[in-house]
């Protein structure tokens, strides 16, 4: 960072002052209530430190501080008190202090729905966003693009403990770059399933997918998804919930460039109460997605990360949380760290990180973060470390 560090953290500290003091002689405050809609408005700023912004290796390395203003606003309503309607949009403005060619406003727009009959469920839902986060665990650049989601579905009972469902997913990405155009593509999902119910809240389920992705220029990335899927969905007991699913996915390209696939799939969410003052999280993934490395059409890779958050008081809580991320790709590529010997690149991702909040009133909170993220792999190029330390203040009705 340019400019002396004691004069950037003095503005940093005045700032938080000024604004803690703004918000204690205030009382609590609720979201807004019409009629039975809710409105729940957010505002607040994030502070980020980042030592190596564009995850580069040793000697590369760029560090930066960037600031983040961010507003937005969530409505909800509950019809005849059974079905759920909820929409939210939310504007991030980022800017950097070094790197301005990295400024940028991120926009994130979403729509759900869930209508619940007494044999039958119906969903809906809408997901939009314009972001330059990171696109997937193989590219750490910062890249603008474009990315939707609209799925709809339904379960319906056929009898008192089983039943038909079925599922429809559209994911839409579009890369605002144009060295990355091959990588604009559709993909459609078709879902079905049958399902048992266990107790009343709990269902176990045989899922089949077929996907169809459809690449607007790269026409040698089409390809097709076979996956089918046994899961379990439900309230476990009072204090653990679980969504999870595993099987087998077969992965065929349309055309000769790419090898087919067949790999094991997965995805786990869990949340575990077990007291009042403490919750778990897990949430784990297993996938495979779009590679431009070398002459990999794809590579799979597994994510699991694992938070917890403990109220010390009813106002502060602290949230530790680990992160560990894998990558394999299946074709060998020339490795620079190996004399240009042909291997198979593999990646191993570790983090770590804590966070600590104090909500001083029902509307506003002050949360401080830090996390670090270590990269290694068989190809020295893609290694990284990254340590990041952040505060927000945020204000919400």
């Amino acid at each position: 960072m340019t400019g002396h560090p004691l004069k950037k953290w003095s503005v940093i500290l005045v700032t938080l002052a000024a604004v803690l003091g703004i918000m204690m002689p205030v009382g609590p405050a609720a979201a807004i209530d019409l009629d039975g809609i809710t409105v729940t408005p957010i505002a607040g700023y994030k502070g980020e430190y980042d030592d190596n912004v564009f995850r580069a290796g040793r000697g590369n390395r760029k560090d930066d501080y960037i600031n983040t203003i961010y507003a937005g606003v969530t409505v909800s309503a509950k019809p005849e008190k059974k079905h759920d309607v909820m929409a939210g949009y939310k504007i991030d403005v980022l800017r950097y202090s070094n790197n301005n060619n990295l400024d940028t406003e991120r926009h994130n727009a979403f729509l759900k729905f869930g209508l619940n009959f007494n044999r039958a469920q119906f969903r809906f839902s809408e997901d939009f966003r314009h972001t330059d986060e990171f696109p997937t665990t193989e590219d750490t650049r910062r890249i603008r693009r474009n990315t939707n989601e609209l799925g709809a579905g339904f379960d319906f009972d056929m009898a008192q403990i089983w039943g038909i469902g079925f599922d429809y997913l559209w994911e839409y990405n579009n890369y605002l770059e144009a060295a990355l155009d091959n990588l604009d593509r559709n993909r459609h999902t078709l879902a079905p399933a049958v399902y048992y119910k266990l107790t009343g809240k709990t269902k176990a389920f045989l899922e089949y997918n077929y996907a169809h992705e459809v690449f607007d220029t790269s026409k040698i990335r089409d390809n097709t998804l076979h996956r089918v899927l046994i899961g379990l969905r439900g309230d476990l007991t009072e204090r653990f919930k679980l969504t999870g699913k595993v099987g087998w996915q077969g992965l065929g390209y349309t055309s000769n460039t790419f090898n087919d696939h067949d790999s094991l799939v997965a995805s786990i969410q869990a949340d575990y109460q077990p007291a009042d003052r403490l919750g778990m999280s897990l949430l784990l993934k297993r996938y495979t997605d779009v590679s431009t490395f070398g002459t990999n059409g794809h590579y799979d890779a597994m994510t699991a990360n694992f938070s917890v958050n403990y109220n010390f008081t009813p106002k502060i809580t602290v949230m530790p949380r680990v992160f560990i991320g894998w990558n394999a790709y299946p074709e060998e590529v020339a490795n620079a760290s190996s004399n240009n010997a042909l291997e198979q690149r593999d990646d191993l991702d570790l983090g770590a990180g804590i966070g600590l909040r104090w909500d001083p009133v029902k509307w506003a909170k002050l949360e401080l973060g830090y996390d670090h993220v270590n990269r290694s792999s068989n190809f020295d190029a893609v290694e990284y470390v990254d340590n990041r330390v952040s505060f927000t203040i945020g204000f919400q009705m």
